[in-house]
Order: structure tokens, then C-alpha cells, then sequence
């Protein structure tokens, strides 16, 4: 079983774009490779033009021979459903009525992820923090 996120970034005062994550979309490693890898607003942007993810890695550059087992040789860049396995109509979401249309979305998935003021939050929280909860929770164990 997959686990989902939904990725919203605020572009503009009445500008947002989502897409969903449909896998590894927990916080130990979507919001990882969010808050190390896409903290850039044009990598931020990019991510979001070119559409819903498989798996999020830290690379968005696209990989000769756009196959699923190509980028399982390749596990450094990120899988897109449209760029990648040709399914266009997976397009990122966008314009003022995105935000409210990818809420409605969100009882179907577990992370909710937002690119606002400078920084990643998960379900509300800065994903820091929470990254630096799990390890510390993990110190613990």
C-alpha cells in the first residue's frame, strides 16, 4: 500500500499549485527530501509544472528512457506521472481555486504539505520540527 501526500505551493498572493505524491509520501521521507532538496522557489516551481509524483527524489532532471525501471536503476530522481509514464491528465493543479479544490482531496491522504512564507509545514506543522520529533523519538527507542 502507498502512502500519499498532497504537495501545495503558495506562488503568488492568490496563486497555488498542487499535485499529489503517490508514494513515500510520510514525513521521514517526502518532507525530508522537501525541506533538503526543494527549499528554492524556481526548484519549488518546477516540481510543481511538471505534475504528480510516483516517488519524490531529490533530482527533478528527467532520465533517458522514461520507464519505471529506469528509475529504479536511477533512485535519485523523481518519478513524474505525465513527464515520465506519458499520463498527461496528471497535470499539477493551479490558480486561485486550487487551494480549495486540493482541500477537498485531503481526507484521502495522511500528509498535507504546503510551500508557504518560506518554508515546508505538514498537517500545519513546520516539517523541521516534526522531522527533528521522529528522530528524536527514535533516540529514545
Amino acid at each position: 500500500m502507498s502512502t500519499h501526500a498532497i504537495l501545495t505551493a503558495r506562488l503568488g498572493p492568490r496563486h497555488f499549485r498542487s499535485i499529489t505524491v503517490l508514494s513515500d509520501g510520510y514525513v521521514e521521507h517526502c518532507g525530508k527530501m522537501l525541506v533538503g532538496h526543494f527549499t528554492d522557489a524556481a526548484k519549488i516551481k518546477a516540481l510543481m509544472e511538471l505534475g504528480n509524483v510516483v516517488y519524490l527524489r531529490d533530482s527533478i532532471l528527467p532520465v533517458a528512457g522514461h520507464s519505471y525501471e529506469t528509475f529504479r536503476q536511477n533512485p535519485e530522481h523523481t518519478l513524474f506521472m505525465g513527464r515520465d509514464m506519458g499520463r498527461t491528465e496528471q497535470e499539477s493543479v493551479y490558480g486561485p481555486t486550487a487551494y480549495q479544490s486540493i482541500l477537498r482531496l485531503c481526507y484521502r491522504t495522511d500528509y498535507y504539505y504546503l510551500w508557504q512564507d518560506g518554508q515546508w509545514t505538514v498537517n500545519g506543522s513546520p516539517v523541521a520540527d516534526v522531522l527533528a520529533e521522529l528522530e528524536l523519538e527514535n533516540k529514545e527507542l
